[in-house]
């Protein structure tokens, strides 16, 4: 509550579609080409937003697709990483409260975990193997024991 200064996340603003441009000591984020939010850089490093800063000038932006894939991203996270089409399932069958419309709408293959769990390694060589023709060719022995 006795907190005097506002803080500002710049990965919302980015996922919210806006953009952001740091230089010269100033601090800008755009809305296309227009700007938004102007802040300059204090003797502490951190940025500071004018006292006359508008609330009104920002305004929520939608946008349907991060926020759908990220809402899917969510549901598969929070599920044990299931299969897209299990959510879909779940969704259409109305097995899940809360599990709203924009979940089946989820892209396949973003998640970076189960992109590694699927992924397979390649085998080794098979270098070392030697074959022997003839008896005593190849003799394995014990060099430590007594």
């Amino acid at each position: 509550p006795d907190f005097t200064f506002r803080l500002l996340s710049i990965a919302k603003m980015e996922m919210k579609g806006y953009n952001i441009l740091i230089k010269g000591g100033i601090c800008r984020v755009y809305d296309g080409k227009d700007v938004v939010i102007e802040a300059i850089r204090g003797d502490s490093n951190l940025y500071a937003l004018n006292n006359d800063y508008n609330t009104s000038n920002f305004k929520e932006k939608k946008n349907h697709d991060k926020t759908i894939s990220l809402y899917a991203k969510n549901w598969h996270e929070r599920l044990g990483h299931i299969n897209t089409d299990t959510i879909k399932l779940m969704h259409n069958k109305e097995l899940v409260v809360g599990l709203d419309e924009g979940t089946s709408k989820g892209r396949e293959g973003l998640c970076e975990p189960c992109m590694k769990g699927k992924s397979k390694r390649k085998s080794f060589p098979k270098i070392g193997k030697q074959f022997t023709t003839q008896l005593l060719e190849l003799v394995h022995s014990d060099v430590c024991g007594p």
